[in-house]
Protein backbone atom coordinates (compact mmCIF):
# COMPACT_ATOMS: atom_id res chain seq x y z
CA UNK A 1 0.00 0.00 0.00
CA UNK A 2 1.13 3.53 -1.02
CA UNK A 3 2.23 6.16 1.70
CA UNK A 4 -1.14 7.93 0.50
CA UNK A 5 -3.05 5.21 1.10
CA UNK A 6 -1.61 4.76 4.74
CA UNK A 7 -1.91 8.74 5.34
CA UNK A 8 -5.84 8.60 4.34
CA UNK A 9 -6.42 5.66 6.62
CA UNK A 10 -4.67 7.48 9.86
CA UNK A 11 -6.76 10.96 8.83
CA UNK A 12 -10.12 9.34 8.15
CA UNK A 13 -10.95 7.76 11.47
CA UNK A 14 -14.41 7.96 11.47
CA UNK A 15 -16.14 7.51 7.87
CA UNK A 16 -19.65 7.44 6.96
CA UNK A 17 -21.15 6.69 3.19
CA UNK A 18 -24.61 8.90 2.19
CA UNK A 19 -26.18 7.20 -0.46
CA UNK A 20 -29.40 9.10 -1.34
CA UNK A 21 -32.70 7.08 -1.34
CA UNK A 22 -34.08 7.66 -4.35
CA UNK A 23 -37.61 6.01 -4.39
CA UNK A 24 -38.06 4.15 -7.02
CA UNK A 25 -41.59 3.66 -6.96
CA UNK A 26 -44.35 2.10 -4.32
CA UNK A 27 -42.14 0.73 -1.56
CA UNK A 28 -38.59 1.17 -2.97
CA UNK A 29 -35.87 3.27 -1.89
CA UNK A 30 -32.09 2.55 -1.60
CA UNK A 31 -31.04 2.49 1.88
CA UNK A 32 -27.53 2.31 2.02
CA UNK A 33 -25.28 4.58 4.71
CA UNK A 34 -21.97 2.92 6.32
CA UNK A 35 -19.91 4.48 8.98
CA UNK A 36 -15.69 3.63 9.50
CA UNK A 37 -13.05 2.86 8.19
CA UNK A 38 -10.33 -0.43 8.39
CA UNK A 39 -8.06 1.74 11.13
CA UNK A 40 -5.26 -1.20 11.17
CA UNK A 41 -3.86 -2.48 7.68
CA UNK A 42 -4.17 -6.27 7.75
CA UNK A 43 -1.46 -9.03 8.58
CA UNK A 44 0.24 -10.40 5.57
CA UNK A 45 -2.54 -12.85 3.93
CA UNK A 46 -0.67 -16.64 3.13
CA UNK A 47 0.28 -17.26 -0.46
CA UNK A 48 0.66 -14.36 -3.20
CA UNK A 49 -2.30 -12.92 -4.72
CA UNK A 50 -2.15 -10.84 -8.42
CA UNK A 51 -3.08 -6.83 -7.03
CA UNK A 52 -5.57 -6.22 -9.42
CA UNK A 53 -7.55 -3.27 -10.62
CA UNK A 54 -11.45 -4.58 -10.07
CA UNK A 55 -13.55 -5.17 -12.71
CA UNK A 56 -16.27 -7.78 -11.66
CA UNK A 57 -17.18 -9.72 -8.18
CA UNK A 58 -18.54 -12.63 -8.13
CA UNK A 59 -20.14 -15.06 -5.10
CA UNK A 60 -21.66 -17.86 -6.57
CA UNK A 61 -23.34 -18.96 -3.37
CA UNK A 62 -26.01 -15.52 -3.87
CA UNK A 63 -25.81 -15.61 -7.25
CA UNK A 64 -24.09 -12.44 -8.03
CA UNK A 65 -21.92 -11.15 -11.11
CA UNK A 66 -21.50 -7.65 -10.97
CA UNK A 67 -19.76 -5.10 -12.61
CA UNK A 68 -16.89 -2.93 -9.98
CA UNK A 69 -16.96 0.87 -10.29
CA UNK A 70 -14.06 2.93 -8.69
CA UNK A 71 -15.40 5.11 -5.94
CA UNK A 72 -13.58 7.92 -4.15
CA UNK A 73 -13.87 9.53 -0.77
CA UNK A 74 -16.34 12.41 -0.28
CA UNK A 75 -17.58 14.77 2.28
CA UNK A 76 -21.37 14.18 2.67
CA UNK A 77 -23.99 15.14 5.83
CA UNK A 78 -25.12 12.26 7.64
CA UNK A 79 -28.84 11.71 8.80
CA UNK A 80 -27.99 9.00 11.63
CA UNK A 81 -24.96 11.70 12.89
CA UNK A 82 -27.53 14.89 13.50
CA UNK A 83 -26.56 15.74 9.95
CA UNK A 84 -22.83 16.53 10.62
CA UNK A 85 -20.52 17.07 7.27
CA UNK A 86 -18.05 14.17 7.42
CA UNK A 87 -15.41 11.86 5.30
CA UNK A 88 -17.53 9.34 3.58
CA UNK A 89 -17.16 6.95 1.11
CA UNK A 90 -18.50 6.97 -1.89
CA UNK A 91 -20.91 4.26 -3.72
CA UNK A 92 -21.50 2.69 -7.04
CA UNK A 93 -24.22 5.42 -9.05
CA UNK A 94 -27.12 2.26 -9.05
CA UNK A 95 -27.62 -0.86 -7.73
CA UNK A 96 -26.40 -3.08 -10.49
CA UNK A 97 -22.97 -2.23 -9.46
CA UNK A 98 -20.14 -2.26 -6.51
CA UNK A 99 -17.95 0.35 -5.68
CA UNK A 100 -14.56 -0.10 -5.03
CA UNK A 101 -12.99 2.56 -2.68
CA UNK A 102 -9.71 3.55 -4.36
CA UNK A 103 -8.74 5.66 -1.83
CA UNK A 104 -8.10 2.55 0.63
CA UNK A 105 -5.88 -0.72 -0.18
CA UNK A 106 -5.56 -2.46 -3.11
CA UNK A 107 -7.31 -5.65 -3.75
CA UNK A 108 -5.03 -8.73 -3.41
CA UNK A 109 -2.68 -6.42 -1.14
CA UNK A 110 -2.37 -7.61 2.55
CA UNK A 111 -4.39 -5.11 3.63
CA UNK A 112 -8.33 -4.70 3.96
CA UNK A 113 -9.74 -3.80 0.31
CA UNK A 114 -12.99 -2.14 1.14
CA UNK A 115 -16.09 -2.46 -1.87
CA UNK A 116 -19.68 -1.31 -1.23
CA UNK A 117 -22.95 -2.22 -2.76
CA UNK A 118 -26.50 -1.40 -2.38
CA UNK A 119 -29.88 -3.12 -1.08
CA UNK A 120 -32.80 -2.26 -2.09
CA UNK A 121 -35.87 -1.69 0.40
CA UNK A 122 -39.29 -3.18 -1.89
CA UNK A 123 -39.76 -6.08 -4.01
CA UNK A 124 -36.60 -5.18 -6.16
CA UNK A 125 -33.04 -6.37 -7.33
CA UNK A 126 -30.35 -4.59 -5.52
CA UNK A 127 -26.71 -6.09 -5.55
CA UNK A 128 -25.81 -6.81 -2.15
CA UNK A 129 -29.31 -7.58 -1.42
CA UNK A 130 -28.68 -11.10 -0.18
CA UNK A 131 -25.14 -10.48 1.73
CA UNK A 132 -26.50 -11.56 4.82
CA UNK A 133 -27.19 -14.56 3.63
CA UNK A 134 -22.94 -15.32 2.88
CA UNK A 135 -21.50 -17.83 5.01
CA UNK A 136 -18.36 -18.63 6.31
CA UNK A 137 -16.20 -20.71 3.58
CA UNK A 138 -18.44 -19.04 0.65
CA UNK A 139 -16.42 -18.36 -2.35
CA UNK A 140 -15.97 -14.77 -3.64
CA UNK A 141 -13.65 -13.80 -6.84
CA UNK A 142 -12.52 -10.70 -7.70
CA UNK A 143 -11.92 -10.47 -11.59
CA UNK A 144 -9.19 -7.54 -12.30
CA UNK A 145 -8.75 -5.94 -15.93
CA UNK A 146 -7.61 -7.22 -18.86
CA UNK A 147 -4.52 -9.44 -18.38
CA UNK A 148 -4.59 -8.91 -14.56
CA UNK A 149 -5.87 -12.21 -13.44
CA UNK A 150 -8.14 -12.52 -10.19
CA UNK A 151 -8.30 -12.80 -6.62
CA UNK A 152 -10.22 -15.81 -4.87
CA UNK A 153 -11.43 -15.11 -1.37
CA UNK A 154 -13.48 -17.03 1.01
CA UNK A 155 -15.81 -15.39 3.47
CA UNK A 156 -14.80 -15.78 7.25
CA UNK A 157 -17.39 -13.77 9.10
CA UNK A 158 -20.79 -11.76 8.66
CA UNK A 159 -21.29 -9.23 10.96
CA UNK A 160 -24.85 -7.74 11.08
CA UNK A 161 -27.16 -4.81 13.12
CA UNK A 162 -23.92 -2.37 13.17
CA UNK A 163 -25.35 0.69 14.39
CA UNK A 164 -25.10 3.89 11.78
CA UNK A 165 -25.94 6.05 14.88
CA UNK A 166 -22.89 4.98 16.62
CA UNK A 167 -20.15 6.92 14.50
CA UNK A 168 -17.33 4.07 15.59
CA UNK A 169 -19.01 0.98 15.01
CA UNK A 170 -18.29 0.35 11.51
CA UNK A 171 -15.16 1.41 11.91
CA UNK A 172 -14.70 -0.74 14.87
CA UNK A 173 -16.05 -4.28 13.21
CA UNK A 174 -13.39 -3.62 10.28
CA UNK A 175 -10.54 -3.10 12.58
CA UNK A 176 -11.36 -6.07 14.53
CA UNK A 177 -11.30 -8.35 11.48
CA UNK A 178 -8.70 -6.30 9.52
CA UNK A 179 -5.64 -9.80 11.35
CA UNK A 180 -7.74 -12.11 9.38
CA UNK A 181 -9.49 -10.52 6.26
CA UNK A 182 -8.37 -8.89 3.56
CA UNK A 183 -12.12 -7.76 1.75
CA UNK A 184 -14.34 -5.87 3.20
CA UNK A 185 -17.91 -5.83 1.62
CA UNK A 186 -20.38 -3.66 2.70
CA UNK A 187 -24.17 -2.98 2.83
CA UNK A 188 -27.26 -1.62 4.98
CA UNK A 189 -29.29 -3.79 6.57
CA UNK A 190 -31.96 -3.66 9.57
CA UNK A 191 -34.77 -1.77 10.29
CA UNK A 192 -35.67 1.02 7.45
CA UNK A 193 -35.59 4.74 9.13
CA UNK A 194 -38.20 6.48 6.97
CA UNK A 195 -37.33 9.93 7.94
CA UNK A 196 -33.98 9.90 6.90
CA UNK A 197 -34.87 7.19 3.80
CA UNK A 198 -31.94 4.76 5.08
CA UNK A 199 -31.90 1.72 7.32
CA UNK A 200 -30.83 1.96 10.46
CA UNK A 201 -27.68 -0.71 10.39
CA UNK A 202 -24.89 -2.14 8.44
CA UNK A 203 -23.88 -5.45 7.24
CA UNK A 204 -20.21 -6.51 6.12
CA UNK A 205 -18.92 -9.40 5.03
CA UNK A 206 -15.54 -10.24 5.62
CA UNK A 207 -13.18 -12.71 3.40
CA UNK A 208 -9.83 -13.50 3.24
CA UNK A 209 -7.49 -14.42 0.02
CA UNK A 210 -7.23 -18.25 -0.34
Amino acid sequence: MTAKRHRMLRVLVVVVVWCMSLALGAGHAWADQHHGIPAVPAAPAPGAAPIVQPTTLQIPAIGLVAPVVSVATVMQPAPFLGGQTVSSFGVPPDGNSVGWWVDGPLVGSPAMAVMLGHTLVGNGYAVFNRLGELRPGDAVTVVGDAGAGHVDFRIVDVVAGIPKGDPVALQGALSSHSSRAQLALITCGGEFDRTSRSSADNIVAFAAIV
